[in-house]
Protein backbone atom coordinates (compact mmCIF):
# COMPACT_ATOMS: atom_id res chain seq x y z
CA UNK A 1 0.00 0.00 0.00
CA UNK A 2 2.58 2.37 0.93
CA UNK A 3 4.85 1.71 -1.97
CA UNK A 4 1.49 2.40 -4.44
CA UNK A 5 0.90 5.39 -2.70
CA UNK A 6 4.61 6.20 -2.71
CA UNK A 7 4.97 5.24 -6.74
CA UNK A 8 1.23 7.81 -7.83
CA UNK A 9 3.21 10.38 -5.58
CA UNK A 10 6.04 10.13 -7.52
CA UNK A 11 4.21 9.64 -10.82
CA UNK A 12 1.64 13.13 -9.92
CA UNK A 13 4.72 15.00 -9.16
CA UNK A 14 6.42 14.17 -12.82
CA UNK A 15 3.18 14.81 -14.37
CA UNK A 16 2.86 18.63 -12.79
CA UNK A 17 6.80 19.02 -13.44
CA UNK A 18 6.21 18.05 -17.25
CA UNK A 19 2.54 19.88 -17.62
CA UNK A 20 4.11 23.31 -18.60
CA UNK A 21 6.16 21.81 -21.23
CA UNK A 22 3.52 19.55 -22.52
CA UNK A 23 1.43 22.62 -23.01
CA UNK A 24 4.16 24.86 -24.11
CA UNK A 25 4.43 22.10 -26.89
CA UNK A 26 0.67 21.83 -27.62
CA UNK A 27 0.44 25.19 -28.14
CA UNK A 28 3.15 25.31 -30.47
CA UNK A 29 1.70 22.22 -32.17
CA UNK A 30 -1.45 23.67 -32.61
CA UNK A 31 -0.58 27.32 -34.07
CA UNK A 32 1.69 25.13 -36.30
CA UNK A 33 -1.39 23.16 -37.23
CA UNK A 34 -3.71 26.48 -37.72
CA UNK A 35 -1.15 27.77 -40.14
CA UNK A 36 -0.99 24.49 -42.18
CA UNK A 37 -4.67 23.64 -42.49
CA UNK A 38 -5.77 27.71 -42.69
CA UNK A 39 -3.18 27.68 -45.75
CA UNK A 40 -4.42 24.65 -47.27
CA UNK A 41 -8.05 25.82 -47.52
CA UNK A 42 -6.52 28.81 -49.42
CA UNK A 43 -4.58 27.27 -51.66
CA UNK A 44 -7.26 24.69 -52.72
CA UNK A 45 -10.06 27.38 -52.38
CA UNK A 46 -8.19 29.67 -54.94
CA UNK A 47 -8.10 27.51 -58.06
CA UNK A 48 -4.91 29.10 -59.66
CA UNK A 49 -2.94 29.64 -56.74
CA UNK A 50 -3.92 25.37 -56.38
CA UNK A 51 -3.14 24.42 -59.84
CA UNK A 52 0.34 26.49 -59.36
CA UNK A 53 1.34 24.58 -56.07
CA UNK A 54 0.54 21.55 -57.64
CA UNK A 55 2.19 22.15 -61.39
CA UNK A 56 5.21 23.11 -59.03
CA UNK A 57 5.48 20.02 -57.13
CA UNK A 58 4.81 18.24 -60.42
CA UNK A 59 8.44 16.74 -60.70
CA UNK A 60 8.26 15.16 -56.98
CA UNK A 61 6.49 12.96 -55.48
CA UNK A 62 6.33 10.56 -52.26
CA UNK A 63 7.14 12.31 -48.86
CA UNK A 64 9.07 14.98 -50.04
CA UNK A 65 6.18 16.39 -52.36
CA UNK A 66 3.71 15.75 -49.15
CA UNK A 67 6.51 17.68 -47.41
CA UNK A 68 7.04 20.66 -49.80
CA UNK A 69 3.12 20.76 -50.02
CA UNK A 70 2.69 21.26 -46.17
CA UNK A 71 5.18 23.59 -46.21
CA UNK A 72 3.82 25.73 -49.21
CA UNK A 73 0.44 25.72 -47.31
CA UNK A 74 1.80 26.36 -44.31
CA UNK A 75 3.49 30.04 -46.17
CA UNK A 76 0.35 30.95 -47.24
CA UNK A 77 -1.34 30.44 -43.70
CA UNK A 78 1.08 32.76 -42.11
CA UNK A 79 1.14 35.08 -45.18
CA UNK A 80 -2.78 35.26 -44.39
CA UNK A 81 -2.86 35.34 -40.73
CA UNK A 82 0.03 38.06 -41.26
CA UNK A 83 -2.08 40.59 -43.92
CA UNK A 84 -5.14 39.84 -41.55
CA UNK A 85 -3.05 41.00 -38.38
CA UNK A 86 -1.72 44.12 -40.16
CA UNK A 87 -5.76 44.62 -41.72
CA UNK A 88 -7.26 44.41 -37.77
CA UNK A 89 -4.00 46.51 -36.73
CA UNK A 90 -4.48 49.52 -39.16
CA UNK A 91 -8.40 49.50 -37.99
CA UNK A 92 -7.79 49.61 -35.15
CA UNK A 93 -5.48 52.52 -35.12
CA UNK A 94 -7.58 54.34 -37.47
CA UNK A 95 -10.72 53.60 -35.07
CA UNK A 96 -8.49 54.92 -32.38
CA UNK A 97 -8.55 52.22 -29.98
CA UNK A 98 -5.97 51.42 -27.55
CA UNK A 99 -7.13 48.03 -27.48
CA UNK A 100 -9.31 44.77 -28.10
CA UNK A 101 -12.23 46.33 -26.34
CA UNK A 102 -11.29 49.67 -26.79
Amino acid sequence: SRRSSSALQTLGGGILTAAPWLMKGLSVAGTAAMFLVGGGILVHGIGPLHHAVQDALAGSSGFLAGLAEMALNAGFGVLAGAITLGAVTLFGKLRGGHGAHA
